[in-house]
């Protein structure tokens, strides 16, 4: 026995040894200068590389392009511009320098792999990644940093762990893995205060994701007097448990300008929201789609509400809530694909306003009936293969849109209600030459803040007419359905929400695309 447990542990060293080796590669560094004295890193001396079988002293200093270790015992002193375009791991060695000397350009990433320690200071660069493995008590100083792409993968981590960001900008994308014991990570420091204006605003150009069931993300945990602002331009997509707010003193304000996902766990804020509401505010300039999973429960105690301008797609989300709200201002645009409409959305117990001079459209792959639309509405849209209904008669003061195609024996009827108008398209047909494909220019050019354009088919067919900036971001949806050949089809592009620049309006039918430059002057 004795011989065979002797043979075992030789066996797993042997094992622990080789996993060591393919941990590593040829051409690999790690630091080699302990610590009080340390050692600067442009001096091979500082350094250890790997020759493929063994640790040996370093002919040079690292370029930053290798993957680097600093080992736990080490530092080392940043002691001229660097730029790291490959990996540093800390291990808990201490990576010293001035913020200007330390760059981690594109697609570089730290990892801290240990619990608390100090991440470097420096600029993070387009595409960088600042990712945090180790951490199982206490998040690592120096986090109050304007990182890039800043990722959480701790599945250790045992108490709920403060970023202490504040003013600070994310220019990339935010990505968050669960603990085993659901903690939550939070962006700011307990008690933080009303300091000055902005020194509490947190900025994320990119994306939110809670990557895992156990993810737990919120704003905060302060029990203090706080005021926190968060604004996210990119995407929300939660499968974990996304809190607005989980310090029951602390008034947080979402603002959004992506969809939100919920997919997973819940979305909820703190209870005290009767003296300290939370609110999430839609303010995207193009559509914004807010998706619930329906095996979700209640959005709990949010208070939502739309920004001037914003458009929102509600599709089959059913929000609910004993004391959430849902606020649209006027020219606000909702749409539904709930078979319940409005009434199917917007299930909470607290207030919902909705305006009589809103845009509202029904998009739902089934049977719509509505009881929730007011009673008179600006512009409705319906957009349904099936029926949509509703509860009480509605008076439309602007735009009625019908988006269907009628075959040679279909007609409109009109049952119930009245018109003061007669009944027509929401686009012009006129005569044009049959079989011709073209997207004409459109007129006037330069406009402000409406202009014409008009087009034809080669054939009939499903066809979409865009409008983009130059920047690639989808600015209005002018026509989306079957158009027929042998027609001219005309629609308004109106840019009154819109800056002064130019703009390229996209046809696209089958995979083919035709472009036209127009220029806003305002």
């Amino acid at each position: 026995m004795k011989t065979m447990h002797t043979f075992g542990v030789i066996a797993c060293f042997i094992l622990v040894l080789a996993a060591n080796s393919f941990a590593q590669t040829t051409g690999d560094f790690r630091s080699a200068a302990p610590t009080p004295a340390g050692g600067l890193w442009t001096v091979k001396t500082s350094w250890q590389t790997y020759n493929g079988t063994a640790w040996v002293a370093a002919a040079a200093a690292p370029t930053g392009s290798e993957n680097i270790t600093i080992q736990a015992t080490d530092s080392v002193d940043v002691n001229a511009p660097i730029t790291i375009t490959g990996k540093i791991t800390g291990l808990g060695g201490k990576l010293g320098n001035a913020s200007t000397n330390l760059t981690f350009g594109n697609n570089s990433v730290y990892e801290h792999a240990i619990n608390t320690g100090s991440l470097p200071v420096a600029i993070w660069g387009t595409g960088s990644t600042c990712l945090i493995t180790g951490t199982i008590g206490a998040a690592p100083s120096n986090c109050n940093q304007n990182f890039y792409n800043f990722s959480w993968n701790c599945p250790q981590y045992q108490t709920a762990v403060n970023l202490a960001w504040g003013g600070n900008t994310i220019r990339g994308d935010v990505k968050i893995k669960g603990s085993v014991n659901r903690t939550y990570l939070r962006l700011t420091n307990n008690n933080i205060g009303n300091a000055a204006p902005g020194a509490n605003v947190i900025t994320i150009n990119g994306n939110i994701l809670l990557e895992n069931y156990e993810a737990a993300f919120t704003s905060t945990g302060s029990s203090g007097g706080d005021t926190i602002e968060v604004y996210v331009k990119g995407n929300i997509t939660s499968n974990g448990l996304f809190n607005v707010a989980n310090g029951s003193g602390t008034t947080c304000k979402w603002f959004v300008s992506g969809d939100v996902n919920i997919l997973g766990g819940q979305m909820t804020t703190n209870s005290n929201t009767t003296s300290l509401p939370d609110s999430f505010f839609f303010v995207g300039t193009t559509k914004q789609t807010f998706y619930k999973a329906d095996s979700i429960g209640s959005i709990a105690n949010v208070q939502f509400a739309l920004r001037p301008g914003a458009v929102v797609d509600l599709s089959t989300t059913s929000i609910g809530g004993t004391v959430t709200t849902f606020t649209q201002p006027s020219g606000t645009t909702l749409l539904t694909g709930h078979p319940k409409g409005l009434k199917g959305n917007l299930s909470m117990g607290g207030a919902i306003k909705l305006p009589v001079d809103g845009n509202y459209e029904y998009n739902g792959s089934v049977a719509q009936l509505d009881s929730l639309l007011p009673v008179t509405v600006k512009n409705l849209t319906i957009n349904n293969p099936t029926s949509v209904a509703f509860s009480q008669a509605i008076t439309v003061n602007g735009i009625l849109a019908l988006k269907i195609h009628l075959g040679p024996g279909g007609s409109v009827v009109v049952t119930g209600g009245t018109s003061s108008l007669p009944i027509g398209t929401a686009v012009e047909e006129t005569p044009a030459l049959p079989g011709v494909y073209k997207l004409y220019s459109n007129y006037p050019n330069p406009f402000n803040p409406t202009t014409n354009l008009q087009f034809s088919v080669a054939k009939d067919g499903y066809a979409t007419l865009r409008v983009f900036s130059l920047l690639g971001q989808e600015v209005a949806n002018l026509f989306e359905g079957y158009a027929r050949t042998g027609n001219n089809i005309t629609v308004t592009f109106n840019a009154g929400n819109l800056p002064s620049g130019v703009y390229i309006a996209q046809l696209e039918q089958n995979g083919v695309r035709s472009f036209q430059r127009m220029m806003l002057l305002k």
